[in-house]
């Protein structure tokens, strides 16, 4: 075999080859995305989809007494004082929130406003 023929057969399986890579099956398609269900569990998922979720718990209580500040003074049988209560609201509202178990509560202020008292029980 002479060089040119080896050359141009060597070309020719070189242009052969590039043409057969050039030339790639297009992609498979993708497989379709579905899902075969029965009547029965299609009917379940629709009625799933349409409760509503139950909201939050309410809280036990109104209010949470936190922490509780005492300034108090006796004299003879009657003792005042200043009470610094903090905590926390819990329901939007007007709220009852039980301070003393038995003795009188003359007055209160929160952030220098009165705020009403209520007396429960025996006086």
């Amino acid at each position: 075999m002479t060089s040119l023929n080896f050359v141009s057969t060597t070309a020719f399986w070189f242009a052969l080859v590039g043409t057969a890579a050039a030339q790639t099956p297009p992609p498979a398609a993708p497989a379709p995305r579905t899902v075969t269900l029965t009547l029965a569990e299609y009917n379940r998922l629709l009625d799933l989809s349409t409760r509503t979720a139950p909201g939050p718990a309410a809280p036990p209580a109104a209010a949470v007494l936190a922490a509780a500040d005492l300034h108090i003074r006796a004299e003879r049988d009657v003792v005042r004082g200043v009470f610094n209560l903090a905590g926390d609201v819990l329901q939007p509202g007007i709220s009852r929130v039980a301070v003393l178990g038995s003795g009188t509560l003359a007055g209160a202020s929160a952030a220098g406003q009165p705020l009403p008292l209520v007396a429960d029980g025996e006086s």
